[in-house]
């Protein structure tokens, strides 16, 4: 009962931040370490009335956009 009151906590913020951009037809993509929870994806699915897509790697998106961001030189920050 405490995990899923988390994840609908989580949901509820998501969709709450959502509100204001989007529009019909809006697919969306969860990466981060609850993208590997297929209760997560349908929970966000059931709430957002949209399809929430992710990838097998999807945990490590921020860890990669941030190794890239740091392998350039003098890369603004």
């Amino acid at each position: 009962d405490i995990a899923r009151g988390v994840i609908a906590s989580i949901v509820n913020k998501v969709v709450t931040q959502t509100a204001k951009h989007r529009v019909a037809g809006t697919q969306y993509f969860l990466t981060g370490g609850f993208s590997v929870s297929a209760y997560m994806v349908q929970a966000l699915e059931d709430k957002l009335k949209a399809p929430v897509s992710t990838h097998p790697q999807a945990r490590f998106a921020g860890a990669i956009g941030a190794a890239l961001l740091g392998s350039k030189p003098n890369a603004e920050k």
